[in-house]
């Protein structure tokens, strides 16, 4: 079975094909508009910390906030830890 992807980006969207045996298989659109956030990988800087909730808000540079649940940050973190961490002013650059 002969298998192709064919990919079509423009401004306000991108197309994806995948053929098998020159007949479409599956095919995905995604809109500009409709574009979101959740998944994609950010750098960003804690602003606030929210013990009680065991969750952080993180500034990543869009304009909007994002939220970070202690679970979602990764393996090996220590929820006691992330609780105690100190917001600041400084850049941690």
């Amino acid at each position: 079975m002969a298998r192709k992807i064919l990919i079509e980006s423009a401004a306000l969207e991108t197309r994806v094909a995948i053929l098998e045996d020159d007949a479409v298989a599956e095919q995905f659109i995604e809109r500009l508009s409709s574009r979101g956030q959740t998944g994609n990988v950010y750098k960003g800087r804690v602003t606030n910390v929210l013990p009680g909730m065991q969750a952080a808000v993180v500034d990543i540079g869009t304009g909007r906030d994002a939220f970070l649940y202690v679970e979602d940050a990764g393996r090996g973190v220590d929820a006691e830890r992330f609780e105690e961490t100190e917001v600041t002013d400084e850049d941690p650059t």
